[in-house]
């Protein structure tokens, strides 16, 4: 019973955007919405992208155990879990106003779970002493990737 209810108030915590989103409709979006829908957008196509571009990795020959470091993999070491997180402040900026800002707490949440709790921390802690690991870590931002590496990687100009 004590482990059910407490999956049931943090899942009703990181669904506060779900429920603003729907329980107080708009007429009009805002910007700051439709912020909120390319962000959403563009964190699922980041972490389907990475999930897929690892996969394809693991799966050639030889590489079962070698750390990822191609494709969004070689910008931050969870490109995965940055998608999730855009996804999430998408959501949460979606149906964003003044009144019900507290939607934001979702995406709050989630993303100290995957910097603090869940995520990030327990595959560092499994790599830590692979030298394979070390070095990209050193490398290789952990989760947002910086503005030079996305551009570069997309072979976006530096001058903008």
């Amino acid at each position: 019973f004590k482990v059910y209810w407490l999956q049931f108030l943090l899942m009703q915590l990181v669904a506060l955007p779900l429920f603003a989103v729907h329980y107080f409709p708009q007429e009009k979006l805002s910007p700051i919405n439709v912020l909120g829908i390319i962000l959403w957008a563009i964190g699922l196509a980041w972490e389907t992208i990475a999930d897929l571009q690892k996969n394809a990795f693991k799966n050639q020959a030889g590489h079962s155990h070698r750390i990822c470091n191609v494709g969004l993999w070689s910008l931050s070491r969870h490109p995965n879990y940055f998608g999730e997180a855009l996804l999430w402040w998408g959501i949460g900026l979606s149906g964003l106003r003044a009144e019900i800002a507290w939607s934001l707490l979702g995406p709050a949440f989630i993303n100290f779970l995957l910097l603090k709790v869940s995520g990030v921390p327990l595959i560092e802690e499994r790599h830590k002493h692979n030298p394979e690991f070390q070095i990209y870590a050193s490398e290789t931002p952990v989760m947002i990737p910086s503005l030079k590496k996305i551009l570069k990687y997309f072979k976006i100009s530096q001058k903008v």
